[in-house]
């Protein structure tokens, strides 16, 4: 089975940073998917919540709820996107693989969240890999996701 490698681009909050540290205060943050969640009265449009660490573990205190609909979050909730289907982290990579695009119904897009002092607060919706079909119905791009090291560069790649 073949897999694309995507290059995620610098990644402030991961690089020189505990990994999964999306704010880089050096504590490892949690994400908490939820791609059945309803937003704004659509069904299944998909959340995800971050729960941002400390010297004292995790806090419900400080916390994140993000979604499509999200400020700097590329598209917006639609019935059944699942947005945070899956997730890696280089900072926080999304996957919406239900979300209609010009390419097709259910196509999928992938974004990246980039992770900055104030946490999570920028995102990107990464290109599709030169061997995605174009115009195919039910594509699905980011179904599953990984992020990996490779050749002790610091940098990562994403499948």
């Amino acid at each position: 089975m073949g897999a694309t490698l995507l290059s995620a681009g610098p990644s402030w909050a991961v690089h020189g940073a505990t990994p999964g540290d999306f704010d880089g205060d050096g504590y490892r943050d949690a994400v908490l998917p939820a791609p059945g969640a309803d937003v704004a009265g659509r069904a299944g449009a998909g959340a995800m919540v971050v729960l941002y660490g400390s010297k004292s573990g995790l806090s419900a205190a400080r916390r994140t709820t993000i979604t499509q609909n999200t400020a700097g979050v590329p598209s917006s909730a639609e019935e059944g996107d699942a947005f945070g289907t899956a997730t890696a982290t280089a900072d926080l990579v999304v996957s919406v693989p239900y979300e209609d695009t010009a390419e097709g119904k259910d196509f999928g897009l992938v974004t990246v969240l980039w992770g900055s002092k104030g946490g999570l607060t920028t995102a990107t919706r990464l290109p599709l890999p030169a061997d995605t079909p174009s115009h195919a119905d039910g594509a699905r791009f980011g179904l599953d996701l990984a992020a990996l090291s490779l050749g002790g560069n610091g940098l990562r790649e994403l499948i």
